[in-house]
C-alpha cells in the first residue's frame, strides 16, 4: 500500500501546475457549457410535461413522463462524456508523470481530444456507464453527508414512499455502484492506453482484477473517506469563521438566520472546490494501482507519443477553428447568461422563501425611516418594503399613514399631501418607537432607494394615485438605474398599468387584502407580474398560491409577524414574506427544508 500511495504522491505532484489548470478549465467548462445545458434540458423537460411550473406534489408525475425520462437520459449521456474527458486527460497526464517526462500543453490538448474521440466512438456505454459509477461513487460522501442536512418535504415523502423506503433504496444503489466500480474500473486503463477489442479487454480486466477485489475497494474507501473527512472539517470551520465575521459586523442576533441562510450555498461552493481535488486523486490512486498490479515500470509508456498526422500538419487549420470558437464563445458569453438567467424558475422544490422587511425592518425600528431600513439590510433580507406617499410641493416620502401624528410629534391632523416637505423634513419620526431613534426624520423617497441600492429589492407600497408622485417615483428609480431593482405594489390595477406604460421593465405587484376580492379576473392581466396577499386571505383559500404558481406569477404573503402566519405561507407554498420580524421569518423557513439534526447542531452552536 506505501508504494501505491507513494506513486499517488508523485504522479500528482510531478505536472501539478498542468493539473491545476486543467481542472480549472473543465470546471470552467461546466459551468459555461454544461450547467446551461442542463438548465435548458430541464426546462424543455418542464415544458413538454405539460405543467407550468413543478412542486412536490407532482414531482413524481412529471419525473414519470417519457419526455421527462428522455431528456434526462440525454443529459446523464452528456455528464457521461464530460467526465469521460476529464478522466482520459488526467489519465494521460499522470502516465507522463509516471515516466516522469513533461508534456506541453498544445500536445496534451491534442492526445487528449483524439483520445476521447476515439473511445466514445469504439466503446460508447462500455466506457460511459463504469465512468458514470465511478463519478456517482466518490461524490457518495457528498451526497450522504447534504442528505443528513436537510429534510424531505412531507409532500415529496408521501408520493415516494409507496415505491421504496429511502434508506434500502440508497444502499441498493450503493451496492449496485460499488460492483460496476469493482467490475469495471480497471477496463476504462485498458480502453485508452491498448484501445484492444472490448473481449480482449474483459478477459485482461477479469486477470487483473481477480483476487484483488478486496484490497482495490478498501484502498479507494480509506482515500475517499479522508478526503470527505477533510471536506466536512473545512465546512465546519468555514460555518464558525462566517458565524464570527457575522456577529462581529452585525450582532450575535442574527448569526442563526444567516448562517441557516449560508449553510447549503457555502456547502455547495466547498463541494465545487473539492470536486477539482477529489476526482483527480481518485483517477490518480487508480493509475497507481493499475501500474502496481500490472507492474508496469516508469520507463514503459502506455500512451502513444503525438506523431506527425494530417492534423498537425494542417495546424493553421486547428489553431483557426479554435480561434473562431475561443471569439465566438467570449461573445456570446453575456448571452448564454442572460438567456439562463431569463428562464423563469418554473421549480418550486426546496424553494427558499424570500424574506422582505415590512416598512424596514419595523419590529426593531421605526418603520419608514432610514434606520428601518438599514437595520434590514444588516439583518440581511432580500428586500425592503416601503409606504410611498407625496407632499403639497409634489415631493415622494416615506408614510404610511394619512397624517403624522402616530409616528411624528406633528400635533396636528393635516393630512400629508396638505404639508410641503420643509413642513415635515425636520419633525421627529423615531421617539413614538423608542428614545434612541429621537434623530430620525422622514426620509424622502430618493433617500430610501439609495440606502437600499446594492443591498436588495425595494418593495415600494404606492398609497398615493398622484400622476405627478407616479412620474417623480419613476424618474428617481429611473435616475439612480434601479428598474430591475425595484417592485412596484398597489391595491389599483389601474395604478400598476400606468406604471407598466412608463416602463415595460418595471415588476408590479398587486395587493389583495381581502377574501372577497376576486384576483383571478387579473390571473393574465399583463400589468400585473405578482401578487402580494394578506395572510389570513391564503389562509382561507390554501389552493390560491398553487393557482397564481399556475400562471407563473409569484405570490408573497403579508404581513407575517408570528410563527402561525409563517407557517400558513410556508404550507401555502409562498414565495416570500413581507414581515417587521425579518430574522424569525428566515430562521423558521429556511428550517423547513433543514434536518431536526442539523438545526439542533446550529442551534447548539450559537447557543440558541
Amino acid at each position: 500500500m506505501t508504494n501505491i500511495f507513494k506513486t499517488l504522491k508523485n504522479i500528482i505532484a510531478f505536472n501539478f501546475k498542468k493539473l491545476i489548470v486543467f481542472e480549472i478549465l473543465m470546471r470552467l467548462f461546466g459551468v459555461f457549457i454544461i450547467f446551461p445545458l442542463i438548465r435548458i434540458g430541464l426546462f424543455t423537460a418542464i415544458r413538454l410535461s405539460g405543467y407550468p411550473y413543478i412542486n412536490n406534489e407532482i414531482l413524481l408525475d412529471f419525473l414519470s413522463k417519457p419526455s421527462t425520462i428522455m431528456i434526462f437520459l440525454t443529459l446523464l449521456i452528456i455528464l457521461a462524456i464530460y467526465f469521460m474527458i476529464e478522466y482520459v486527460f488526467l489519465s494521460i497526464l499522470f502516465d507522463y508523470s509516471y515516466q516522469k517526462k513533461d508534456i506541453s500543453f498544445k500536445n496534451f490538448a491534442f492526445l487528449g481530444s483524439k483520445k476521447s474521440f476515439k473511445l466514445i466512438k469504439k466503446y460508447h456505454v462500455f466506457i460511459l456507464l463504469p465512468i458514470l459509477s465511478f463519478v456517482l461513487l466518490i461524490e457518495i460522501g457528498q451526497i450522504t453527508f447534504f442528505s443528513t442536512s436537510i429534510k424531505l418535504p412531507d409532500e415529496l415523502i408521501e408520493n415516494f414512499v409507496p415505491l421504496f423506503h429511502f434508506g434500502i433504496f440508497f444502499l441498493i444503489i450503493f451496492i449496485i455502484l460499488i460492483i460496476i466500480f469493482l467490475e469495471f474500473i480497471f477496463i476504462i486503463h485498458d480502453f485508452i492506453f491498448t484501445e484492444n477489442s472490448i473481449k480482449a479487454v474483459f478477459i485482461e480486466k477479469n486477470s487483473l482484477i481477480k483476487n484483488n477485489r478486496k484490497g482495490v475497494f478498501y484502498r479507494f474507501i480509506l482515500m475517499n473517506v479522508i478526503l470527505n473527512i477533510v471536506m466536512f472539517v473545512i465546512y465546519f470551520l468555514a460555518i464558525l469563521i462566517l458565524s464570527f465575521i457575522v456577529s462581529k459586523l452585525k450582532g450575535e442576533e442574527v448569526v442563526l438566520s444567516i448562517v441557516i441562510t449560508s449553510a447549503y450555498s457555502l456547502y455547495w461552493m466547498i463541494g465545487i472546490f473539492f470536486s477539482i481535488i477529489i476526482l483527480p486523486i481518485n483517477v490518480g490512486l487508480i493509475s497507481s494501482i493499475y501500474y502496481n498490479l500490472n507492474d508496469i515500470t516508469p520507463q514503459i509508456s502506455l500512451v502513444e507519443e503525438t506523431k506527425k498526422t494530417k492534423y498537425q500538419r494542417n495546424r493553421w487549420l486547428i489553431r483557426f477553428t479554435i480561434s473562431t470558437f475561443i471569439v465566438f464563445f467570449s461573445l456570446n458569453i453575456v448571452s448564454i447568461s442572460e438567456s439562463i438567467r431569463s428562464i423563469t424558475d418554473q421549480t418550486q422544490i426546496f424553494k427558499q422563501e424570500e424574506i422582505i422587511a415590512h416598512r424596514g425592518a419595523s419590529f426593531y425600528a421605526p418603520e419608514n425611516t432610514l434606520a428601518a431600513i438599514q437595520t434590514a439590510i444588516d439583518q440581511g433580507v432580500d428586500g425592503v418594503e416601503f409606504d410611498v406617499w407625496g407632499t403639497a410641493d409634489d415631493i415622494p416620502v416615506l408614510l404610511h399613514d394619512l397624517t403624522l401624528t402616530r409616528t411624528t410629534n406633528i400635533n396636528n391632523n393635516k393630512r400629508i399631501w396638505e404639508l410641503t416637505y420643509d413642513e415635515i423634513k425636520d419633525l421627529d419620526a423615531g421617539s413614538w418607537f423608542s428614545p434612541e431613534f429621537a434623530d430620525e426624520k422622514i426620509p424622502t423617497f430618493e433617500e430610501a432607494i439609495l440606502a437600499i441600492k446594492g443591498n436588495g429589492y425595494a418593495f415600494i407600497d404606492m398609497k398615493t394615485t398622484s400622476r405627478v408622485i407616479e412620474d417623480e417615483v419613476y424618474r428617481i428609480i429611473l435616475e439612480n438605474d434601479m428598474v430591475n431593482d425595484v417592485k412596484i405594489m398597489s391595491f389599483s390595477v389601474t395604478q400598476l398599468y400606468r406604471f407598466k406604460e412608463l416602463n415595460p421593465d418595471l415588476t408590479t405587484i398587486l395587493l389583495v387584502g381581502s377574501s372577497d376580492y376576486d384576483l383571478y379576473q387579473h390571473l393574465e392581466d399583463e400589468g400585473v407580474d405578482d401578487f402580494a396577499i394578506e395572510v389570513n386571505v391564503i389562509n382561507n383559500n390554501p389552493r390560491l398560491v398553487s393557482t397564481i404558481h399556475r400562471y407563473q406569477k409569484k405570490a408573497y404573503a403579508w404581513v407575517v409577524d408570528d410563527q402561525r402566519a409563517i407557517y400558513i405561507g410556508m404550507d401555502a407554498d409562498v414565495d416570500g414574506f413581507i414581515t417587521k420580524r425579518p430574522i424569525i421569518a428566515r430562521e423558521i423557513a429556511y428550517s423547513k427544508n433543514t434536518s431536526d439534526s442539523f438545526k439542533n447542531f446550529l442551534e447548539l452552536l450559537f447557543e440558541r
